[in-house]
C-alpha cells in the first residue's frame, strides 16, 4: 500500500483564530528516507519528516478502533505511576507533609487516577474551539479522512472515514494522536494538544479533582495555621479556601470560604460560609459571630418538618445553608433577590424578606439525578414558612415546574412562591 500524500489542516477559534496546514509527500524512490513537505515552515532551514514517521502514523490509523477511553492503553499503569511519582512531587510547591501524603496516596491509586482522568477528559471549556482534519491519499485505494474537534489532550476521539464508505468509525486511540504530532513541525496549531506534552498538567488536574475538598482544607490549614481550630473543634471541615467578594457601597472584601458539616446533621446538609479574612494579620473577623449564628441557622432549617423529611429521604439532594459575613442572606445575594422579585412582580414577598433580613435562612439545594442536575434557592422565614426563590429544570423537590407560578429567565425560573408550614404552596 503506497501513501502518496498526507494533508493536515488544523485551526483553533476563540480569542482570535489560528490556522496551520501542511502537505507531506513520501518519496517515490523507496531508497529515500525523507518526505517532501509543503505548507508552513517554522525554521529557517525548512522542515522535513521521515518516511518512518509516516508509516508509524498510518499503522496507528489502521489499528482496530478503541470504543472508549482506555487509560491503561494510554500508559497510566501502576508501574508507570510508581516510576513517575517523584517527578510529580517535585512540581508541588509550598505544601505540608499532610498534603504530600494525600497526593502520594492518590497518585499511586490507579483507580483514583483513572477516575480523575475520566473527569478531565469529560470536561469542556469556552473560548477554545479546535478543529483538525487529516486526509491520507493512497495509491489505488480509497482515501482516508480523520477529523476531531476535541479540546482535551490527544484530541480524542477521532472520527475516521474512507471516502468510498458512508460509515464513520470513532476511536479513542492515543497512538494516532502521538504519531500525528510526530509528523508536524513545532508551533503547528494543536501539535502540543495532540502530543504528551500536556500530560503532567492534565494528570495533576485529574488527581486534584479526586481530592479537591480535602486538599483545600489541608492547604488552607497549612497557610493559616491554628486559625481554623475553633471551627474544626465544633464542625467537620469539608472544604476551605481564600476568596473575595464585592459588595456595592463597600467594595472588595477578602474572605475565607468554607463548607462544614456536623456529626449530628444529615450527611447531605452543610453550611457554606464566607467569613471576612484579614490576610495581613492572619485573622478572621467576626469569627465568634459565625460560631454563635451557625447553630441557629441549622436549628431553623431542621424546624421545617416537610423540608427536612424530604432531604432525609432523598440522598441525591444536597443542602447548603448559606452564611455571608454576618447573616445568612448576605448583602450580595439580597441585592439580587430584590431585583429578581421586582422582575417577577413579587414585591410583597420581597418586602417580607426585607422585614426579616437579619433573621431569614438562605439555602441553596442541589438535586443530582441520572442525566440531570438541578439547583434551587430557598429562604426560610422566622415563622416557619419557606420561600422558593429560584429553580432550574423541569422539577424542584416534590413539585413539577408547571405547578409553580414563575418567570422563566435564561433557563432559570424566578418564583418568589411561599410554601406554608405543612409544605403546600400558598396562593400568593
Amino acid at each position: 500500500m503506497k501513501i502518496t500524500e498526507i494533508s493536515v489542516t488544523s485551526k483553533t477559534m476563540g480569542w482570535g483564530t489560528k490556522e496551520s496546514d501542511i502537505l507531506i509527500k513520501p518519496p517515490t524512490d523507496e531508497s529515500l528516507s525523507e518526505c517532501h513537505v509543503e505548507g508552513e515552515f517554522f525554521s529557517p532551514k525548512g522542515y522535513t519528516c521521515s518516511v518512518e514517521a509516516v508509516d508509524e502514523f498510518f499503522n496507528a490509523v489502521s489499528e482496530p478502533p478503541i470504543p472508549e477511553y482506555d487509560f491503561f492503553d494510554m500508559g497510566f499503569t501502576q508501574s508507570w505511576l510508581e516510576e513517575n511519582l517523584n517527578e510529580a512531587l517535585k512540581d508541588l510547591q509550598d505544601i505540608s507533609e499532610a498534603q504530600k501524603e494525600l497526593y502520594t496516596n492518590t497518585f499511586l491509586d490507579v483507580q483514583k487516577v483513572h477516575n480523575g482522568l475520566r473527569y478531565y477528559f469529560g470536561s469542556s471549556w469556552t473560548d477554545d474551539y479546535p478543529e483538525i482534519r487529516v486526509e491520507i491519499i493512497i495509491m489505488d485505494e480509497p482515501d482516508i479522512v480523520l477529523k476531531s474537534t476535541s479540546q482535551t489532550m490527544h484530541m480524542l476521539p477521532w472520527k475516521i472515514r474512507k471516502t468510498n464508505d458512508i460509515k464513520t468509525i470513532k476511536t479513542y486511540n492515543p497512538r494516532i494522536s502521538r504519531a500525528l504530532a510526530n509528523l508536524l513541525p513545532d508551533r503547528f496549531v494543536s501539535k502540543e494538544r495532540l502530543s504528551d506534552s500536556l500530560l503532567k498538567t492534565n494528570l495533576h488536574r485529574g488527581i486534584l479533582s479526586q481530592i479537591s475538598d480535602e486538599w483545600s482544607v489541608l492547604h488552607t490549614t497549612h497557610q493559616m495555621g491554628s486559625l481554623l481550630d475553633p471551627i474544626k473543634k465544633e464542625y467537620i471541615l469539608k472544604s476551605a479556601g481564600k476568596a473575595g467578594i464585592y459588595i456595592t457601597g463597600i467594595g472588595h472584601i477578602d474572605i475565607l470560604k468554607l463548607m462544614i458539616g456536623h456529626k449530628n446533621w444529615s450527611k447531605n446538609v452543610f453550611i457554606e460560609a464566607s467569613i471576612a479574612y484579614d490576610e495581613e494579620n492572619n485573622t478572621l473577623k467576626d469569627l465568634q459571630l459565625f460560631l454563635d449564628t451557625a447553630p441557629k441557622l441549622v436549628e431553623n432549617f431542621f424546624s421545617v418538618e416537610w423540608f427536612v423529611n424530604y432531604v432525609k429521604t432523598h440522598e441525591e439532594v444536597e443542602v447548603k445553608i448559606q452564611y455571608e459575613l454576618d447573616k445568612s442572606l448576605g448583602d450580595v445575594y439580597m441585592e439580587g433577590f430584590w431585583n429578581n422579585m421586582f422582575k417577577c412582580r413579587k414585591e410583597p414577598v420581597r418586602d417580607i424578606v426585607k422585614q426579616h433580613h437579619q433573621e431569614v435562612v438562605y439555602i441553596i439545594i442541589f438535586e443530582r439525578i441520572p442525566d440531570n442536575f438541578y439547583s434551587s434557592q430557598w429562604i426560610i422565614l422566622p415563622d416557619g414558612r419557606v420561600i422558593l426563590y429560584t429553580f432550574n429544570g423541569n422539577k424542584v423537590l416534590k413539585w413539577k415546574a408547571e405547578e409553580i407560578d414563575s418567570l422563566d429567565e435564561y433557563q432559570n425560573h424566578l418564583a418568589g412562591v411561599i410554601i406554608s408550614k405543612d409544605g403546600t404552596i400558598n396562593d400568593n
